[in-house]
């Protein structure tokens, strides 16, 4: 499915903000993508254009401007909370900025933009990292085997179809106006993946224009509204998808597949018939599949998870799940881990323990889940998938 990436987070928050960045990852982006830029003392904020805040010391700008030029630190921990919120893999596309200026001062921007997430240990399959400049991705990549991390980078620009990249690019981010099918093949036969931007509008234009990309083979589309985004994609696989407010919401679903990320509060999804994927997100949320081949992400906090009928997945991607409660377990289903979690049907053995009828599977400190009424003698390694 073609990726929805958030262009500096998402309308209609204020572009490359904390709050954009938030919107972005609640309503189901694949990446979001933003800018970063550096100050004179060494802190990498968030910010399109130089305007002299790199002539400035961080240490010097006021509430307001801290608020407007969110830090990439606070930008990570804002990445990791949202794992833990949604149970999904979160993570930004790193833009660099004014390349030429920093590197005329001696500043290596992409190594030490590198170099934090690195050390931030953030997700090498969910990050990326991008820049119109062709020296800055080779200083990536030269950071990345210093470092020994491997982060996918983009070249950005107005490309030419027959524009040879090297080995370490692993994808173009070109310009709609070059977004022809016959460049996005030759690009693909080069083994590169294809991102167009940018998608201004949520209206009939930009439906349009979405579908006309991902009709093309594009593999992500750069946009500004990402809940008009990722429901425009979704239908094309035939999804219903909706979006929660932070209240305590209330979903009663009927006959269609349907796609629920029901964000903050304690939530309650109601799925009727169809194949439906619900992430039940923060809070204390109680999913329902009713009919159908369903997948249920309970998300951060406490959550009850009914499949209902037909084979469903109970996913658990991500630490930091709370204490979830799986009730209608059988041998249709299948419980999925992240890889980061479990890597194997022994290690998940090695974690559980039956409590009265039950089976509790530890996830980590802080987090586990409870299949009712399901013995641990009676699993096997085909109640299970490690992604």
């Amino acid at each position: 499915m073609t990726k929805v990436i958030a262009h500096r987070g998402s309308l209609p928050g204020e572009e490359n903000t904390l709050d954009a960045f938030e919107i972005a990852f609640d309503c189901g982006a694949d990446m979001v993508e933003c800018d970063l830029i550096r100050t004179r003392d060494g802190v990498l904020i968030a910010s399109h254009d130089l305007n002299g805040l790199n002539e400035r010391d961080y240490s010097s700008f006021t509430e307001e401007e801290k608020l407007r030029y969110p830090t990439f630190e606070s930008m990570i921990e804002l990445a990791k909370q949202k794992e833990a919120e949604t149970g999904r893999k979160v993570g930004f596309l790193v833009e660099t900025k004014g390349y030429d200026t920093y590197d005329a001062a001696g500043v290596n921007l992409p190594a030490e933009v590198i170099r934090t997430m690195a050390e931030h240990g953030v997700d090498q399959d969910a990050w990326a990292y991008q820049d119109f400049s062709a020296e800055a991705n080779a200083k990536a990549h030269e950071a990345m085997l210093e470092l020994g991390v491997d982060y996918d980078i983009y070249q950005l620009g107005f490309l030419p179809p027959s524009s040879d990249q090297p080995d370490y690019i692993d994808g173009v981010a070109i310009s709609d106006w070059f977004t022809t099918s016959g460049r996005i093949e030759d690009y693909h036969e080069q083994g590169l993946e294809v991102f167009t931007w940018t998608v201004e509008d949520n209206n009939s234009w930009a439906e349009n224009a979405i579908n006309r990309y991902a009709d093309r083979g594009v593999d992500g589309v750069i946009l500004d509204w990402t809940d008009f985004g990722r429901q425009t994609i979704d239908a094309r696989s035939g999804l219903v998808t909706d979006f929660g407010t932070e209240a305590a919401d209330i979903f009663e679903l009927g006959a269609s597949d349907d796609k629920i990320y029901a964000q903050e509060g304690d939530d309650t999804i109601l799925a009727g018939a169809g194949n439906d994927i619900l992430f039940g997100d923060a809070g204390n949320d109680i999913l329902d599949g009713g009919t159908g081949d369903d997948r249920l992400t309970g998300g951060g906090d406490d959550d009850i998870l009914t499949g209902g009928s037909g084979a469903d997945s109970f996913v658990f991607l991500t630490s930091g799940s709370g204490s979830d409660v799986v009730t209608d377990f059988d041998a249709f289903d299948i419980v999925e881990f992240g890889l980061d979690l479990f890597n194997s049907f022994t290690d998940v053995v090695a974690s559980a323990f039956e409590v009265g009828a039950d089976t509790l599977i530890e996830i980590d400190d802080s987090s586990c889940v409870l299949l009712q009424d399901v013995a641990l003698s009676s699993l096997n390694s085909d109640d299970f998938l490690f992604v």
